[in-house]
């Protein structure tokens, strides 16, 4: 999870993926979740349990799945450049494993 300070374009959030996975170097998985806030101030993860969109509804940007297991590699964003929501949500394929190792 991460949150941002200003809204951004989709290359710019698959970007800022690759910096996250890059930095905290998660451990290896088959199963992968980066979720792109804006301006979000805490995190309550029983609250996210539970009911996520009550507390997250005004923040979310972007919702990143990976699965090696089934193949799924998913990058859905939910606010546009300019922060307007995106009804429905606008996904696409993105997977870190291939685009985080090419040189921009």
């Amino acid at each position: 999870m991460v949150s941002v300070d200003r809204f951004l374009k989709s290359e710019e959030i698959e970007a800022l993926i690759c910096q996250v996975l890059q930095k905290e170097k998660p451990p290896s998985s088959s199963r992968l979740a980066v979720q792109v806030f804006y301006m979000l101030e805490s995190f309550d993860s029983q609250a996210a349990l539970f009911r996520p969109t009550a507390q997250f509804a005004d923040h979310i940007v972007a919702d990143y799945i990976w699965n090696a297991g089934t193949g799924h590699h998913r990058l859905i964003l939910m606010r546009d450049r300019d922060g307007v929501s995106l009804n429905p949500p606008l996904g696409f394929e993105f997977d870190h494993t291939d685009a985080c190792g090419r040189p921009k």
